[in-house]
């Protein structure tokens, strides 16, 4: 099984957490030529392992039982799409289908779901955290077309910080240096294959001011026609929706909401470790508050994120593996 048994090159979409990637997939499934997989995989930070290749399994019946298990654990989204993970889990046994690599399964997984499909439709799928393992994919799919998403780390931060406030099934504290160092690498990263012609990078900012000559933009890249019905889309994965939004899709309000609803410390911490990312992307930093801690603390971060980007960049996948969620190590 590879990328060229489907009917047409497969779309990637990822990028920096909590940057717009489900609202851009919603606008773009309006399309009846497109269809994206029911949830994200997480297949690459959950069976990478440091030599690059997928974990070891046995016997298809060991990586179906393995599927069926693990990806609701990591993405509790497929519990709602558990109809076509138990077709993918009875496939995978059928076939008797053992993958060699992780892009091969990923294949098999697409492959399925554009049967799955009444039309001729372009099959894709959306992983933020996949940005890390983008070359790989860049190059066992040669011909896909890959969106990569980023959004002001300040307000990603606070709309990460909310949803692991509400979601009751995550078990991990905010942890703003993580964020940081998670941020600035999936950007590095995405910068760096933004000049390929497979890749296209496009901030969240512009999608919600500017949301039908940014969609306009990634369709003509992707090779799709645009519609207006595209837009259409309400209200997206927000942490704000039941309470701030009112049903509005593209609230600009979200985009500085981090300025009363995010604390000082945090935000100053952010401006001061990722300024010269953020004036590059053209977000602006108004606040000139040092980082209430000590220098030699600030000094020892910046370190830190110097070695964390500089191995970003070399070695994106092997950086995440090791710094991947306790979600995906079993």
């Amino acid at each position: 099984m590879n990328s060229y048994e489907l009917k047409h090159p497969p779309i990637f979409i990822g990028g920096v957490q909590r940057a717009g990637t489900t609202l851009l997939v919603k606008m773009l499934s309006k399309n009846t030529a497109v269809s994206f997989l029911p949830q994200e995989t997480h297949l690459f930070p959950l069976l990478w392992n440091t030599s690059g290749h997928l974990k070891g399994f046995r016997s298809p019946e060991e990586l179906s039982n393995y599927l069926g298990q693990n990806l609701p654990a990591v993405n509790y989204g497929w519990v709602n799409a558990k109809g076509f993970l138990t077709k993918l889990c009875d496939a995978i046994k059928e076939q008797q289908f053992l993958p060699a690599t992780t892009e091969d399964l990923l294949a098999f997984i697409l492959k399925l779901w554009e049967q799955e499909q009444p039309l001729d439709v372009i099959v894709g799928e959306k992983t933020p955290a996949h940005v890390y393992y983008a070359r790989k994919k860049l190059k066992e799919f040669p011909k896909c077309k890959m969106v990569l998403m980023c959004r002001d780390p300040r307000a990603a931060a606070l709309s990460e910080l909310i949803k692991l406030q509400n979601n009751t099934r995550v078990e991990r504290d905010f942890s703003v240096f993580t964020f940081i160092v998670r941020w600035a690498t999936a950007v590095a990263v995405s910068r760096q294959l933004a000049n390929r012609d497979q890749v296209i990078f496009i901030r969240y900012e512009d999608l919600i001011i500017e949301p039908e000559a940014t969609l306009k933009k990634v369709t003509e890249f992707l090779g799709i026609a645009y519609h207006k019905e595209m837009l259409d889309v309400g209200v997206t994965n927000s942490s704000f929706q039941d309470t701030k939004q009112k049903g509005i899709s593209f609230n600009e309000a979200n985009l500085s909401r981090w300025e009363t609803e995010l604390p000082s410390d945090l935000i100053a911490l952010i401006n001061y470790h990722l300024k010269e990312e953020m004036i590059n992307l053209g977000y602006a930093i108004k606040e000139n508050a040092h980082p209430n801690i000590k220098r030699s603390q600030l000094l020892k971060q910046r370190i830190k994120l110097a070695v964390a980007k500089r191995v970003a960049l070399v070695a994106p996948a092997l950086f995440h593996h090791l710094n991947r969620n306790k979600k995906y190590r079993n």
